[in-house]
Protein backbone atom coordinates (compact mmCIF):
# COMPACT_ATOMS: atom_id res chain seq x y z
CA UNK A 1 0.00 0.00 0.00
CA UNK A 2 1.11 3.87 -0.56
CA UNK A 3 1.22 6.81 1.66
CA UNK A 4 2.21 10.04 0.51
CA UNK A 5 5.04 9.23 2.41
CA UNK A 6 5.70 5.93 0.26
CA UNK A 7 4.99 2.60 1.16
CA UNK A 8 2.94 1.57 4.27
CA UNK A 9 0.64 -0.77 5.88
CA UNK A 10 -2.34 -0.55 7.46
CA UNK A 11 -2.84 -1.18 10.70
CA UNK A 12 -7.00 -0.69 12.05
CA UNK A 13 -7.41 1.92 9.25
CA UNK A 14 -4.42 3.71 9.82
CA UNK A 15 -1.44 3.74 7.99
CA UNK A 16 1.74 3.23 8.92
CA UNK A 17 4.85 3.89 6.99
CA UNK A 18 7.18 1.22 6.60
CA UNK A 19 10.82 0.70 4.73
CA UNK A 20 9.87 -0.43 0.59
CA UNK A 21 13.15 -2.24 1.22
CA UNK A 22 11.22 -4.87 4.30
CA UNK A 23 10.97 -8.46 4.02
CA UNK A 24 7.16 -9.51 3.41
CA UNK A 25 5.58 -12.56 3.58
CA UNK A 26 4.36 -14.58 0.61
CA UNK A 27 3.23 -17.40 3.06
CA UNK A 28 5.28 -20.36 1.26
CA UNK A 29 7.37 -22.36 3.10
CA UNK A 30 9.80 -25.07 2.54
CA UNK A 31 9.48 -27.21 5.31
CA UNK A 32 11.72 -30.29 6.41
CA UNK A 33 9.96 -33.96 6.86
CA UNK A 34 11.00 -33.18 10.89
CA UNK A 35 9.23 -30.37 10.90
CA UNK A 36 5.30 -32.01 10.44
CA UNK A 37 5.45 -33.57 13.54
CA UNK A 38 6.23 -29.95 14.96
CA UNK A 39 3.00 -28.77 12.93
CA UNK A 40 1.21 -31.95 14.51
CA UNK A 41 1.46 -31.36 17.91
CA UNK A 42 1.21 -27.43 17.12
CA UNK A 43 -2.35 -28.17 15.71
CA UNK A 44 -3.17 -30.57 18.64
CA UNK A 45 -2.56 -27.71 20.78
CA UNK A 46 -4.27 -25.22 18.78
CA UNK A 47 -7.60 -27.30 19.56
CA UNK A 48 -7.12 -28.38 22.98
CA UNK A 49 -6.31 -24.12 23.82
CA UNK A 50 -9.96 -23.52 21.76
CA UNK A 51 -12.25 -22.74 25.13
CA UNK A 52 -15.53 -21.10 23.63
CA UNK A 53 -14.54 -20.22 20.64
CA UNK A 54 -16.15 -21.36 17.21
CA UNK A 55 -13.87 -24.31 15.99
CA UNK A 56 -15.82 -23.79 12.72
CA UNK A 57 -14.39 -20.16 12.21
CA UNK A 58 -10.86 -20.98 14.41
CA UNK A 59 -7.98 -20.26 11.69
CA UNK A 60 -4.43 -22.29 12.41
CA UNK A 61 -2.52 -19.78 10.65
CA UNK A 62 1.13 -20.61 9.57
CA UNK A 63 2.95 -17.33 10.08
CA UNK A 64 1.87 -17.14 13.70
CA UNK A 65 2.48 -20.60 14.73
CA UNK A 66 6.27 -20.69 13.38
CA UNK A 67 6.71 -16.77 14.84
CA UNK A 68 5.95 -18.42 18.31
CA UNK A 69 8.38 -21.05 17.63
CA UNK A 70 10.78 -18.81 16.60
CA UNK A 71 9.96 -16.68 19.78
CA UNK A 72 10.81 -19.41 21.75
CA UNK A 73 14.26 -20.51 20.05
CA UNK A 74 12.87 -24.05 18.95
CA UNK A 75 12.94 -23.28 14.87
CA UNK A 76 14.94 -21.28 12.91
CA UNK A 77 14.10 -19.63 9.72
CA UNK A 78 15.62 -18.53 6.03
CA UNK A 79 14.95 -15.77 3.98
CA UNK A 80 15.08 -16.47 0.57
CA UNK A 81 15.29 -13.18 -1.98
CA UNK A 82 13.38 -12.82 -5.00
CA UNK A 83 13.48 -10.23 -7.44
CA UNK A 84 9.70 -12.02 -8.63
CA UNK A 85 6.66 -10.04 -8.60
CA UNK A 86 4.42 -11.67 -6.23
CA UNK A 87 0.53 -11.72 -6.65
CA UNK A 88 -1.65 -11.58 -4.08
CA UNK A 89 -5.13 -13.50 -3.69
CA UNK A 90 -6.82 -12.49 -0.54
CA UNK A 91 -10.25 -11.31 -1.67
CA UNK A 92 -12.13 -12.48 -4.50
CA UNK A 93 -11.86 -8.97 -6.13
CA UNK A 94 -8.27 -9.72 -6.68
CA UNK A 95 -8.92 -12.86 -9.13
CA UNK A 96 -9.25 -10.92 -12.50
CA UNK A 97 -5.98 -8.90 -11.76
CA UNK A 98 -4.20 -11.79 -11.07
CA UNK A 99 -5.77 -13.73 -14.41
CA UNK A 100 -4.58 -10.66 -16.24
CA UNK A 101 -1.43 -10.39 -14.84
CA UNK A 102 -0.36 -14.14 -15.73
CA UNK A 103 -2.17 -14.40 -18.82
CA UNK A 104 0.79 -11.17 -19.55
CA UNK A 105 3.46 -13.45 -18.18
CA UNK A 106 2.41 -16.43 -20.57
CA UNK A 107 2.49 -13.82 -23.82
CA UNK A 108 5.96 -12.25 -22.75
CA UNK A 109 7.08 -15.99 -22.89
CA UNK A 110 8.01 -15.81 -18.46
CA UNK A 111 5.70 -18.55 -18.46
CA UNK A 112 4.32 -21.51 -21.07
CA UNK A 113 1.11 -22.22 -21.18
CA UNK A 114 0.30 -25.22 -19.83
CA UNK A 115 2.52 -24.62 -16.66
CA UNK A 116 3.14 -28.40 -16.62
CA UNK A 117 3.71 -29.54 -19.75
CA UNK A 118 7.69 -29.68 -19.21
CA UNK A 119 7.43 -32.15 -16.57
CA UNK A 120 6.00 -34.89 -19.00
Amino acid sequence: MLSPEGAAVDEDGQLTSINAESYASMNMWGLTPEFMQTLEDGFKGFFANMGNKDILKAEYLLPIYIDELLQAGRVSVKVLDTNDKWFGVTYKEDKDYVVKSFARLIEDGVYQKNLFEDLK
